[in-house]
């Protein structure tokens, strides 16, 4: 895994951790680092599917939530299965991955 896929794991990782820790501070700049992580991944030749999707995959469901998401303009149906099976588990991603698809099948989200 390169670099700018590593970070944005890391990010996506913290993130998760902030709220549920209720740091919105710390939540915050973990989201700056990985919407920083996504513009890198953005600059490649394929605009990072093929590195998103890496991260799709990964064990961590905060790594998988969001990956699925910014995957979605890329690769809408691999997206959205992993986005459906993150609904469809009983954890603290269920409802995160419900209301991406709603928003996504309304057209109503704006994925950088």
């Amino acid at each position: 895994m390169d670099e700018a896929a590593a970070a944005y794991a890391r990010a996506a990782i913290a993130h998760a951790s902030a709220i549920a820790d209720g740091d919105s501070s710390a939540a915050n700049r973990a989201h700056e680092l990985i919407l920083a992580a996504l513009r890198e991944l953005r600059s490649g030749t394929d605009r990072g599917q093929s590195r998103l999707e890496y991260l799709a995959g990964r064990d961590q469901s905060a790594v998988q939530v969001w990956a699925a998401t910014h995957l979605l303009p890329l690769n809408e149906p691999a997206a959205l299965s992993i986005l459906t099976r993150l609904k469809s588990e009983s954890g603290e991603f269920e409802f995160e991955a419900s209301v991406t698809i709603n928003e996504w099948k309304a057209g109503k989200l704006k994925v950088p």
